[in-house]
């Protein structure tokens, strides 16, 4: 599936028109037109602004993968804390005792 293909499902998807959605991602509705007719292709500033707006990776749109998911950044500290406790709780369990 092309880009213009993947942003007129993820339009369609959230019910909106090629005016509200150029007016939200901030280009004209010909333009938007052109990107989903695959006539021509976003810059990467407008690429960004359509995979925030849908939630979905830039590699998303761009057809480097299947899957739509976009990576929140906010779970990575939750991670790197997650792994913190199992760190320090493997640590305190292997600990020597001491003499």
């Amino acid at each position: 599936m092309e880009l213009g293909q993947r942003i007129k499902l993820l339009r369609l998807q959230k019910n909106l028109t090629q005016e509200q959605l150029a007016e939200i991602i901030g280009i004209s509705r010909s333009a938007l037109s052109m990107y989903e007719l695959n006539e021509r292709e976003p810059d990467i500033e407008t690429i960004i602004k359509f995979a925030d707006f849908f939630q979905v990776s830039t590699d998303y749109l761009l057809g480097r993968v299947d899957h739509p998911a976009q990576t929140n950044p906010s779970s990575y500290s939750d991670l790197k804390e997650l792994v913190r406790l199992v760190i320090q709780e493997i640590r305190e369990e292997y600990r020597e005792p001491k003499t």
